[in-house]
């Protein structure tokens, strides 16, 4: 099924993110029970990575041909444009912990390629049962994104980066407060992005852009954006911990 349209039909190959936003290398794909179910060496994902070499870079046949050519003219182009954008924020971070800067895009076709790409790291039921998600991306003069999904941002911080990560919709309880967080996430670099469902963000570093839906399609806007940087070293969804903070955590030691 393809997970924009929903035809069955053959699938061609959809990089995510699109292939000019640092998405044209080789990647290895990791099976999550390699750092799910490994008890007795819990840091094997970080000390000895493995997995199968996908040689085309992150993705996978996901959309048809129409659909991926479609999308491909009217949003990818835009999004690794804005891709570069932010890469350059990084590099030139103005603090430790988050960079201010003001960059040229084009709002509405990067939030429409986000929501592209959730729906092609969500298998073939989240595309049925979120229609209005589908009808966002299509229809490329549509600004209807509905208030309960919440998009929101953040930079790969590159100096504690040691991958990249893709989850359809997970969830985590906080004990502590008692809420409920259900989100979406794809993380690679430059970028974090997540997608929530009637749901707080994981993280209060998170930026919301959900204000990106209000400008029109192919309309590009210098703007101001002020964005947070977050280690990716887990290959947990939302799991923002240092590299020390994991190992601390596995030895039982307290940072306090």
């Amino acid at each position: 099924m393809c997970r924009l349209c929903g035809n069955i039909t053959e699938l061609s190959y959809e990089h995510t993110p699109p292939e000019a936003a640092f998405n044209s290398a080789p990647v290895v794909e990791m099976p999550s029970n390699y750092f799910l179910g490994n008890q007795e060496q819990p840091l094997a994902y970080l000390d000895k990575p493995k997995g199968r070499t996908n040689q085309r870079g992150a993705g996978g046949n996901t959309l048809c041909g129409p659909c991926n050519s479609k999308t491909g003219s009217w949003y990818a182009s835009k999004f690794a444009e804005f891709s570069h954008g932010l890469m350059n924020m990084e590099q030139a971070a103005n603090s430790a912990d988050g960079v201010s800067s003001e960059i040229r895009f084009h709002p509405l076709n990067v939030l429409k390629q986000i929501v592209l790409m959730f729906l092609t790291s969500n298998g073939d039921e989240f595309h049925k049962k979120n229609p209005a998600l589908v009808e966002f991306v299509q229809n490329r003069q549509s600004h209807k994104l509905p208030r309960h999904y919440k998009v929101f941002l953040a930079l790969t911080d590159m100096n504690q980066l040691r991958g990249s990560r893709s989850s359809g919709v997970s969830g985590r309880i906080d004990f502590d407060s008692g809420s409920n967080f259900v989100y979406s996430e794809i993380a690679f670099p430059p970028v974090v992005m997540v997608m929530t469902f009637d749901s707080p963000r994981p993280d209060q570093k998170l930026t919301k852009i959900n204000w990106f839906r209000h400008y029109d399609f192919d309309v590009a806007v210098k703007h101001p954006l002020s964005l947070m940087r977050l280690p990716i070293v887990s290959y947990l969804p939302a799991d923002y911990r240092t590299e020390v903070e994991i190992r601390s955590g596995v030895a039982g030691i307290s940072l306090d």
